[in-house]
């Protein structure tokens, strides 16, 4: 009698967790909906990478309405970062980096930087509306060294 009650305690216990583990995968997946975000697997994924003195790739092009993943790493010998011309990011999640310390500089409204020391990355998610933005380098040089690109959203 003692092992039947054993059984169904036990029963009672995975039941119990398992609900546990659904209650809270539900609150995630609202927490994800209220920023307008859909799961992981359903995003696009992009990787700008600095190297010396460009971008790789130059043009990346990206579907509207569609959340995107996009990591800035930087593989270049030095600091970058990567600024991006009114992209306007409101419905998102931004891991801005750490800054170089240098000068103060002020950008377009609506424009992000992220920044990555050599040999690091930061990501930014968001969902990206319809147009053509430019993307550079803002350290001092790099711009004009070829440093820019532009991503294209259809």
């Amino acid at each position: 009698m003692v092992d039947h009650q054993w059984r169904r305690f036990r029963l009672f216990v995975i039941l119990i967790v398992m609900g546990l583990i659904s209650t809270v995968a539900a609150a995630g997946g609202a927490a994800e909906a209220q920023l307008g975000l859909k799961s992981s697997a359903a995003a696009q994924r992009a990787t700008i990478t600095a190297q010396t003195v460009y971008f790789e790739p130059y043009d990346l092009l990206l579907q509207a309405g569609v959340p995107v993943v996009l990591e800035f790493r930087n593989d270049g010998r030095s600091h970058h970062d990567l600024v991006i011309d009114g992209i306007n990011i409101i419905d998102g999640v931004v891991d801005m980096g750490s800054s170089s310390g240098g000068p103060k500089m002020s950008f377009k409204p609506g424009t992000v930087r992220l920044v990555a020391g050599k040999g690091q990355s930061v990501r930014v998610t968001f969902i990206p509306r319809v147009g053509r933005f430019d993307f550079y380098c803002s350290e001092a040089g790099h711009r004009g060294a070829g440093m820019r690109g532009t991503i294209v959203v259809r």
